[in-house]
């Protein structure tokens, strides 16, 4: 694409666009070929178990990107010695296709003898990445009432607590308390208690007894792993990017043993933004509505 400056010129006072620019191809540098190749060979470098890309692994969320070391000029030479280095890393996410861009770069950090310099760099691309796409996740709102925390907030232990007593503490903390079982009282959570959780995260909550299947639309890879290991139903993933289709009906009765097919499709950000725009209202959780907290049993 030809480089521009200037995107439109608006005036002020009518709202009138004077100039609005078009886009313009100048070249085709690469085939669309060789470009899917390359993305492939970025995310084999986060994903091959001799790939320098290993610490940039993100949990639920399949990376592309490419490490990069650089010496630093010295008199005569460069500089030598353990993570005497710019070390840097430039990945994007989910792989199919990219959301998010992120580029960190980290000048000789100070690490433990143990650890090296492209370590440091994934302690920020790993957080930077999973609050971007947490955020693609949640709406405005939700993030915007919770102080941003580079790992999150840390999560309160609501184990023995009655079920309303619990989604309401959740709540105000803008988690997203997920029900598991028909008791009354919490027999367990996760994340665990302590953990580092994202404004507008999952939370599930076990209450024993029989476990009815969620709605699993719209929700990430790492929503679904993480209701695999709070259920113990096993996951079979087909795709990326948000859930579309499940192979258990909402609502029916599991055991925890079942293994299921869920299908993920990477439009569904854009396509959720256009349906809460329209509709304009907060839909409600079915997991937590007012009426079933105020049925339940003391």
């Amino acid at each position: 694409m030809k480089p521009y400056l200037i995107d439109s010129i608006v005036n002020p006072n009518t709202g009138d666009v004077t100039y609005e620019h078009e886009r313009e191809v100048i070249g085709e540098p690469i085939s669309k070929e060789t470009a899917n190749e390359v993305m492939e060979q970025l995310r084999d470098v986060v994903y091959s178990d001799v790939g320098t890309g290993k610490p940039f692994q993100v949990d639920g969320i399949e990376v592309a990107g490419k490490t990069g070391t650089a010496q630093i000029p010295s008199e005569g030479g460069y500089l030598q010695g353990r993570n005497q280095n710019v070390f840097s890393f430039l990945g994007m996410a989910p792989f199919d296709d990219p959301e998010v861009i992120v580029y960190v770069a980290v000048d000789r950090p100070d690490m433990p003898n143990d650890q090296s310099g492209n370590q440091a760099v994934a302690e920020i691309f790993n957080s930077v990445l999973k609050q971007s796409i947490q955020y693609l996740n949640v709406t405005p709102e939700e993030f915007d009432n919770q102080a941003y925390q580079p790992e999150g907030a840390e999560l309160m232990n609501v184990s023995g607590e009655r079920r309303s007593d619990a989604v309401d503490v959740l709540q105000q903390e803008n988690f997203e308390p997920v029900i598991l079982g028909q008791g009354n009282r919490v027999e367990a959570q996760l994340p665990a208690p302590h953990a580092k959780v994202l404004a507008g995260e999952k939370v599930f909550l076990y209450l024993g007894g029989e476990m009815a299947m969620p709605d699993l639309s719209g929700w990430s890879v790492r929503d679904v792993m993480k209701f695999s290991q709070a259920s113990g139903v096993t996951v079979e993933q087909s795709g990326n990017g948000y859930v579309t289709n499940q192979e258990i009906a909402p609502g029916e009765p599991i055991s925890g043993n079942e293994t299921i097919e869920v299908n993920f499709d990477s439009e569904r950000i854009s396509d959720e933004v256009d349906e809460d725009s329209e509709e304009g209202t907060e839909e409600e959780n079915p997991e937590t509505n007012d009426e079933e907290v105020e049925n339940e049993d003391e």
